[in-house]
Parts: structure tokens; C-alpha cells; sequence
């Protein structure tokens, strides 16, 4: 059976948004930076980094919660403007058969439950389609219009689907267990070291260097944040030493804090109209702490540091370098082409990517990358060590939480810190490529993908594209095939 899907702006409609909201409008600024300043956290700095971190998360939490607690609202759904007592009927229908069906568990109830959303899906979509034309016709001027299209095509982080959280978290995990199954049989890589002056610590964060970070960083934040962003930066006066000592303390002891390996994973469909019945249709997004990225972000800097200094990246790899843009990266593959081509040469560019290639970077590998051809070694190294082990992950969707699960492998997204590593992981590739007589050139555009673009610059035959093409997509470091 083909069942239609709908788009994401209209799922809040089907599931609760949250069960209980701050009112910021009676929130006092001045008492609870007053209540900040003399608290624990402020005045007593703990001895260990886990201390230290849950004491963080644990004062912020309660000195918000005694400022502007939480509150059950009085109406916890938002309707869309088209949602009417014909939709209110329809879907109570579809949950008294999803009720049936989660009691009885058959193929006839699971049928009849089915048959009944996509039925709801369908009228929906009419009504949505036909408020919305009336709607864009009814705008008497520019400005009502755009006002109008802003709110249609900005979609919601909601998604309504039938799967529970820990259907989704189970997917989510054999997709990377089938992937890493193909390649278990590879033989283990080898690693050719680099003579490189070995990094042992960290240098130490400054106050200034945490201040100027923080102003710089977008309002984000997660579920598992004690306190909004933008409330952070408004006490940075306060927060800044605190912060600076907390990294401090994570850097000089080598120990990425427990409580900031936990992942809040959000499945979103990959496309509004994909079928909300197939596990296939979504795609991860995960959601780390402002606190860990914040770390992950010094880290990195100092990490991009020793790299550039001792040329350690790829002289073709763009992004999340300075002077290495998309757009330099553009114009270097468009000079190229143009060039042979004015010279009567055939060009040809491949773009490959590697599929969830984050999530199965192999932390062995990657640690002995780091050491072999880094040369990271001592307590830096041991910090990669401690903030990749013992990682969790927990899907959360429909106000649900699936069981948290462990990860083996991959390097945790929302992190700059993922785009370093997964850079360091992959940095022989390039020493691969010019073996073939090819020009390469690497873009990772976003925290999902990775783009080598690469020129032909001599003849090679179909069998040679092809056993590189392999090399390429097989998920395995290029360094096992040298």
C-alpha cells in the first residue's frame, strides 16, 4: 500500500511540542545573576573535571528553576489554522486503531491502522493545501505575502511518524553495524608514520579566549543544556572564569567529562514527502551541550594549530581551515577544468561520498592516525582517548526517550571537533590519489558530507576509475589499501 506523507510544518499538529515551558516573561535578570555569584559553583571550585561539570549543569539547573520553574501550560498543542473538528475526528479514529493494533499486534489491525493514517494524511494534506492557496490569494499587499511564505516554508523539527524512539535508535544503530560489517574483513591498516614534533599538553585557555568564543557562538542549544545560550552570554562576567577553569581542569587532567558524552539524536525525514512508514526516510541529527562544544571548539583551534605549523594537512583540503573556503575551492577545480581544456585535453571529475562516513570512523584507527602521523602523544592524546570512549546516544522523538545506547565507533556530530578528526582520519587519501596520477582536492561542506573532487590529469582506463572508486566508498582508512 502507497502512503502519502505530508510535510513537516504540519506534523506539530499531530504530537504534544512539550509538556511544560519557562514563562521568560516574569524572569528577573538581576536576581538570579545575584543568586550566581554566591553560589557554590562560583565561590568553591571542585578538584576533579566530572565534578566540576555536573556541578555546572546541577547549579544552573536549580538557580533557573527557583528564578522561572517550569510550568505545566494551560494548553499544550499548537493547531495549525486549518486543523478542524473533521481533522479532530479523523485522528482520533487513527489512534483508537493504533491502540488496537499495539494491543493485538496482527497483520489485520496493523492494516486496518495504516489504511486509516494515510487516510488522515490524505485530508490533511487537501486542507493544508487548499487554506493555504485562499490564504496566499486573500494577501492584499508584498509584505502579508512574504509574511505568509515565511511561515508556510519554514518547516518544524517535529515529525510525526508510528515508530517509537527505540524502533528508531535501533535502526539508526544496525545501519552503522551492516555498514562496518562489509569491511571486517579487511585486513587492519598500515600506518606510515610521519617524523612530526610530538604535541604533549594543551596549552592552557585564557579568560579573553573563552569571552571572545562566546560572543562569537550562535543561541543554540539543546534539551540537555541547564540553561539557555543567550543566558549564558548575559552572565559571561560570571560564567567566563568558570568556564575557563573548567577547560582548564578537562585539558590538564586528560579526561573529557562523563556527563557531556550523552547525544540527544532528533530523527528528521531527509525529505518532507518522504513515506513516514520507512525507517530508510530518516536521518540522524544529533544534539550535543553547549558546554562540550564549547571545549570541542578550543580544542580544535589548538589541534588546527599544530597542523599548520607543522603541515600536517592535505595541500588540497578546504574547510574549516582559514584561507580555505568553498569558494576557493570552486575556483581552483573551475581554473583546472578551464585550463585543460584550452590545452584540447578531456577532463573528467568524479565526486564521491562516503556514506555515514562519520559515524564509522574506527576510534582505534583514528588514535593511532593521531599518534603515527600527528604526532599527538601524552595527555593530549589521552584527552582524544577519553572524550571518543564511552559515548552515548539516546533518540528522542513524540516526547519519547529510547534507551541510551553505546557507541563503538564514529565521531560525534554537532562537534567541530567531528570535522577535525574525521579530517585527521582521512588525511592519507590524497598520497592514495596522486598514485593514480590524479589531482585531488577535498571539501567536506557540512557536518554530513565529504566531497573529494578529483581531475583527471592522465589517461586511465575504466578498471583504474573503477578500483579507485572502490577504495574510496568501501568506509575503510585509505591506508589499508597502501
Amino acid at each position: 500500500m502507497q502512503h502519502p506523507s505530508f510535510s513537516e510544518k504540519d506534523n506539530f499538529i499531530l504530537f504534544y511540542l512539550s509538556s511544560v515551558h519557562r514563562d521568560w516573561s516574569s524572569f528577573d535578570i538581576d536576581s538570579f545573576r545575584s543568586v550566581l555569584a554566591s553560589s557554590k559553583l562560583v565561590v568553591k571550585l571542585p578538584d576533579t573535571c566530572d565534578q566540576f561539570f555536573m556541578l555546572y549543569d546541577s547549579t544552573l539547573n536549580i538557580l533557573l528553576d527557583d528564578v522561572v520553574p517550569l510550568k505545566q501550560p494551560a494548553a499544550n498543542r499548537r493547531r495549525a489554522p486549518w486543523y478542524n473538528v473533521e481533522c479532530r475526528t479523523i485522528k482520533a479514529k487513527t489512534r483508537r486503531l493504533e491502540k488496537i493494533h499495539r494491543q493485538k499486534h496482527n497483520d489485520e489491525t496493523k492494516t486496518a491502522w495504516l489504511a486509516q493514517f494515510s487516510l488522515q494524511c490524505s485530508m490533511f494534506q487537501r486542507l493544508h493545501a487548499e487554506y493555504w492557496s485562499a490564504a496566499i490569494q486573500e494577501c492584499p499587499d508584498s509584505q502579508t505575502l512574504w509574511h505568509k511564505f515565511d511561515s508556510l516554508l519554514q518547516p518544524s523539527r517535529q515529525t510525526a511518524t508510528p515508530f517509537t524512539a527505540d524502533d528508531i535508535g535501533s535502526y539508526f544503530s544496525s545501519k552503522i553495524d551492516a555498514i562496518r560489517l562489509t569491511t571486517a574483513t579487511v585486513p587492519p591498516p598500515v600506518i606510515t608514520a610521519h617524523p612530526v614534533q610530538p604535541l604533549l599538553d594543551f596549552d592552557p585557555v585564557t579568560d579573553d579566549e573563552v569571552a571572545k568564543l562566546l560572543k562569537s557562538v550562535a543561541n543554540k542549544q539543546c534539551a540537555l543544556d541547564p540553561v539557555p545560550t543567550w543566558l549564558v552570554k548575559q552572565c559571561a562576567d560570571i560564567l567566563v572564569p568558570v568556564i575557563t577553569s573548567m577547560v582548564n581542569l578537562s585539558l590538564s587532567s586528560a579526561t573529557f567529562p562523563h556527563s557531556q558524552k550523552l547525544a540527544r539524536v532528533l530523527p528528521l525525514l531527509k525529505k518532507p514527502n518522504m513515506d513516514v512508514f520507512d525507517l530508510k526516510s530518516y536521518r540522524p541529527v544529533s544534539n550535543l551541550t553547549f558546554i562540550s562544544k564549547l571545549l570541542g571548539r578550543l580544542v580544535a583551534q589548538r589541534l588546527l594549530i599544530h597542523s599548520e605549523l607543522n603541515q600536517l594537512l592535505p595541500r588540497y583540503q578546504s574547510a574549516y581551515r582559514p584561507h580555505h573556503s568553498m569558494e576557493t575551492a570552486l575556483t581552483r577545480v573551475t581554473k583546472d577544468i578551464l585550463c585543460s581544456t584550452d590545452k584540447g585535453n578531456v577532463c573528467a571529475l568524479v565526486l564521491l561520498d562516503l556514506s555515514t562516513a562519520f559515524d564509522t570512523v574506527d576510534h582505534g584507527f583514528l588514535l593511532s592516525i593521531t599518534s603515527s602521523r600527528f604526532g599527538l602523544s601524552g595527555r593530549v592524546q589521552q584527552w582524544l582517548q577519553s572524550y571518543l570512549s564511552s559515548r552515548t546516544q539516546t533518540v528522542s522523538i513524540n516526547n519519547q526517550q529510547s534507551t541510551p545506547s553505546t557507541l563503538s565507533c564514529g565521531v560525534p556530530q554537532g562537534s567541530v571537533l567531528r570535522l577535525a578528526q574525521f579530517v585527521t582520519y582521512t588525511e592519507d587519501l590524497g598520497e592514495l590519489i596522486t598514485n593514480f596520477s590524479v589531482l585531488p582536492l577535498f571539501f567536506a561542506e557540512t557536518v554530513n558530507y565529504w566531497l573529494p573532487q578529483l581531475q583527471v590529469a592522465s589517461k586511465m582506463s575504466v578498471a583504474d576509475w573503477s578500483d579507485v572508486c572502490l577504495l574510496f566508498t568501501t568506509g575503510v582508512p585509505v591506508a589499508a589499501y597502501s
